[in-house]
């Protein structure tokens, strides 16, 4: 643990720097570089670059921390005053940035839908409507933290995280807590259950009506007929890079605070997530000001210019011409945001390629095999199971070689194989819902193992096996059915020829029968049968996850509550599950969110390409980060595979040691003779 939190420190100290660099060299970009075409867009850049370089200033003062202790969460800050009120100003301050989001997507909105508007935010009483609804935003959460939160008496619940705290970090402070008790003597607490509610409302509808903004905006500057060519290239690309921009706080911030606040209230006992969600507060402005300076073609010519000491050009993003007639000419801002897509596709490749895939599943199959103790029962066929999915998963994309591919509206599937066959595609569609089935069984098992331990013995009957094998293939089965016939990709069209010639232009090569493609507006109509198998898949997918997290919050809900758990068992159950939770987790982010935005975007009109571009090669980083949070977490393997390397290591260290004492003997041979 002293290790874990000396690495997040050193990781809030350089975000500390880096955050305060990349903020002073934006804020210098937007006034420096900011072409005219940008009008009073520029002081709303001006306005969320400062909130980031103040979150950046204030987290060096304030020292934040937060902290579980079995189902009680704590936030502290350590300062000289040593205050309630320092830390509910910190947990405040952290909504600002979403206020100025919701406010720059309205920005962007009424600039395509309503441009008279935008004369507003130059108008003085609109300008104290917005600074009065982030400061009651603000004053909101400074509120429900000091008041609808505990801390400010002595008891036990205090008593238990100051020690916490002082074992951990080494200081003892008193009263700078802010404590959520959810369950005080084993009693629900009303009013902090309403301060949790109340906070995840504003948090959600936040994001809803951000999102909402977004996608109007792409819908009106898709219809708009009353803009210049040049115009609508300019809206879209700094709706993007807005986009691009919302996504950072929505990782780094509002996702942990969702975590950490409603964690303990289902008695989870994850104490990982509330030692990282501070350090990853800090690698929000920092991310947050590489992104603009990234996607703002002017403000990244304009430093790169200064670093290099020449002389910047003249010529703008914002200044793009249009070529008559040239359908498929790409602007300067195309080329960069392509550059992008092909940074977090070679990252995402690097990090997880077939070899590390295959090394680490071969690695994890090893260790269920050779260290798996007998309390796992079982358990470690269904690991064993899911392993061996994994390394077939790795074989088939390297077999296969999936690419996803948007142009427009249309999003493309392809393979590049021999056979060139669109069911070659479909497959490995359906392949990809593998382990999502297997998961599903993963948590039964695990509910079972703690509310009906006589079912688990189910697990080991032929009948039994027989039908989680045939619920498995069905859903597989289902996949291929729907990509296969719900989908287009057999007759030669226009979207076809669209997707060959953009495939051919990026990639080099041209496939002419292998695609799986959704024509969500053929014609400029909506595609009824299209709709129903997205639709049919969406509702596959969140169920699939509604039925694991219910599973999982059951388990954990009846592991606390149970007494007829011994404490060892009860521990084991809880390490196992927690586990599977983060195993959970890898491929929900890797694969199913990847898969719900590639079919769902086209819905909307909204022309991110990066999304496809990076959802493949995310999807391969899935089986490698999958089994190394099971040789991670489950600490029979990781100390068997560890001993194992040990001993390697060991033995090469005896063999150096006796070749160092033979070589004496050998000069003092040579000597003599």
């Amino acid at each position: 643990m002293a290790t874990l939190v000396t690495v997040l420190e050193r990781l809030e100290q350089v975000n500390t720097v880096t955050g305060i660099t990349f903020n002073l060299l934006l804020l210098y970009a937007i006034r420096r570089f900011s072409a005219i075409n940008l009008g009073t867009y520029k002081y709303l850049l001006t306005c969320f670059t400062t909130a980031d370089l103040f979150l950046v200033i204030m987290h060096v003062m304030m020292h934040p921390r937060a902290i579980l202790v079995g189902c009680t969460h704590a936030v502290v800050t350590d300062t000289v005053f040593e205050h309630r009120s320092v830390t509910a100003s910190f947990v405040a301050f952290q909504s600002v940035p979403f206020t100025l989001l919701g406010i720059h997507f309205l920005y962007r909105y009424w600039s395509v839908r309503y441009p008279h508007l935008i004369e507003l935010f130059s108008n003085k009483k609109f300008i104290a409507l917005l600074i009065a609804i982030t400061v009651g935003s603000l004053l909101s959460w400074f509120l429900m933290s000091y008041y609808g939160t505990t801390g400010t008496e002595d008891n036990i619940a205090r008593r238990t995280v100051v020690d916490a705290y002082e074992q951990k970090y080494g200081k003892r402070i008193e009263n700078a807590w802010i404590v959520l008790d959810h369950w005080r003597d084993d009693q629900f607490n009303l009013i902090l259950f309403m301060t949790v509610l109340v906070t995840n409302v504003m948090m959600i509808s936040s994001l809803i009506l951000a999102c909402l903004l977004a996608i109007l905006t792409f819908h009106h500057i898709k219809k708009a007929d009353k803009m210049s060519a040049q115009i609508t290239i300019l809206q879209r690309k700094l709706l993007i890079a807005l986009c691009a921009q919302a996504f950072v706080p929505s990782i780094f911030v509002y996702i942990p605070y969702v975590l950490t606040i409603n964690i303990p209230f289902f008695r989870i006992p994850i104490y990982f997530f509330h030692d990282i969600t501070i350090p990853l507060f800090t690698c929000f402005p920092v991310w947050d000001a590489a992104i603009m300076i990234l996607l703002i073609t002017d403000y990244r010519r304009g430093l790169m210019g200064m670093i290099r000491k020449n002389k910047v050009q003249e010529e703008s993003v914002f200044q793009v011409t249009s070529t008559s007639g040239a359908e498929n000419s790409y602007s300067h801002e195309d080329i960069c945001l392509e550059l992008v897509a092909d940074g977090f596709t070679n990252i995402a490749a690097g990090v997880s390629g077939a070899t590390t895939g295959l090394l680490l599943n071969v690695m994890l199959l090893y260790a269920i095999i050779r260290y798996s103790g007998i309390k796992l029962g079982t358990y470690k066929h269904l690991l064993t199971i899911f392993t061996v999915s994994n390394l077939f998963l790795v074989v088939l994309h390297e077999v296969v070689h999936p690419r996803a591919i948007l142009v427009g509206c249309t999003h493309g599937g392809t393979t590049d194989t021999v056979f060139d066959d669109r069911r070659i595609t479909a497959l490995n569609a359906g392949f990809q819902s593998v382990p999502f089935a297997l998961l599903g069984i993963h948590f039964l098992y695990r509910y079972w193992s703690v509310r009906k331990p006589h079912l688990i013995q189910l697990f080991s009957t032929p009948k039994f096996v027989t039908l989680l094998i045939s619920i498995t293939a069905g859903q597989l089965m289902s996949w291929y059915l729907m990509s296969i016939y719900g989908t287009t990709g057999q007759e030669k069209d226009d979207a076809k020829r669209e997707l060959q010639e953009e495939y051919e232009r990026k990639y080099g090569k041209g496939i002419e029968n292998a695609w799986v493609i959704l024509d969500h507006w053929r014609d400029n109509r909506l595609n009824p049968t299209l709709v129903f198998m997205v639709m049919c898949l969406n509702v596959m997918m969140i169920s699939a996850l509604f039925t694991a997290a219910s599973l999982a919050v059951l388990t954990f809900n009846h592991l606390n509550l149970t007494s007829k758990i011994s404490t060892k068992s009860g521990r084991l159950q809880r390490k196992l599950l927690i586990a599977l939770c983060a195993q959970a987790s890898v491929p929900s982010l890797f694969v199913y969110t990847p898969y719900l935005l590639v079919m769902n975007i086209p819905f909307f009109r909204i022309p991110i390409t990066i999304v496809h571009d990076a959802s493949v090669p995310f999807s391969t980083c899935f089986p490698a980060w999958d089994a190394a949070v099971i040789i991670i977490l489950i600490s029979d393997y990781r100390r068997g595979l560890m001993r194992m390397v040990g001993m390697s290591m060991e033995t090469a260290k005896v063999l150096k040691l006796q070749q160092q004492l033979q070589k004496p003997s050998a000069i003092a041979t040579i000597s003599e003779s």
